[in-house]
């Protein structure tokens, strides 16, 4: 699918983050979607996303998550993500948190 530039500061604030990508997969049913991702330069590719209508689902086999676009037309992975939680991460302690507010 190409590369994506991470961090580009469109606003020239010097700390937004937007990312650019030439291709976009996009939900092969919404028209307005992908007419809207060809106005900002991107192209879109019609996508079926695995899981429907979900952000991201669970797959028990493998214990972990996953998140998947597919051609529309041509059924070939587009983009394929799995997860796998690891036990060694606790929880953020609330000093991050008031760290990065501060920021």
């Amino acid at each position: 699918m190409g590369l994506s530039y991470p961090f580009i500061d469109i606003l020239g604030d010097g700390y937004s983050s937007f990312v650019y990508s030439k291709y976009l997969p996009v939900t092969a049913t919404n028209l307005a979607a992908q007419a809207g991702t060809a106005g900002y330069g991107t192209i879109p590719l019609p996508a079926d996303f695995e899981p429907s209508g979900q952000a991201y689902g669970y797959n028990a086999s493998i214990g972990g998550i996953f998140s998947n676009a597919y051609g529309a037309l041509s059924k070939d992975a587009l983009v394929t993500t799995s997860f796998v939680p690891s036990g060694d991460v606790g929880p953020w302690p609330v000093e991050l948190y008031v760290l990065i507010g501060i920021l």
